[in-house]
């Protein structure tokens, strides 16, 4: 596995004992792909619910906002930067944030 490869698993694991962050349950190479299996969330895709909604109230947004808030939170409080923190929020290749377990 790459040293970037290796670097993103860790973090993975790091970052995973927060409940909006979708638990790494293991991760698997072969000669060109590095595999990650993630527990299944089943609240779907935050914009997919909103879509299908048209619009959220104005307490809705908060609680997700919030919720990326909090994630963004965890990260900075592990070590990661403010920026790198930001981006794990809505970056699916740095970690997955499930908006179904709240």
């Amino acid at each position: 596995m790459s040293c970037l490869h290796q670097q993103e698993v860790e973090v993975l694991h790091l970052v995973s004992d927060h409940p909006n962050i979708a638990l790494l349950v293991g991760a698997f190479e072969d000669k060109s792909h590095v595999h990650l299996v993630l527990e299944i969330c089943n609240g779907g895709e935050l914009f997919d619910r909103i879509v299908s909604k048209g619009n959220l109230s104005e307490r809705q947004a908060a609680e997700y906002f919030r919720t990326m808030v909090q994630v963004a939170a965890h990260c900075h409080q592990l070590g990661m930067s403010p920026f790198y923190s930001t981006c794990c929020v809505a970056c699916f290749g740095c970690m997955s944030v499930c908006f179904g377990c709240m």
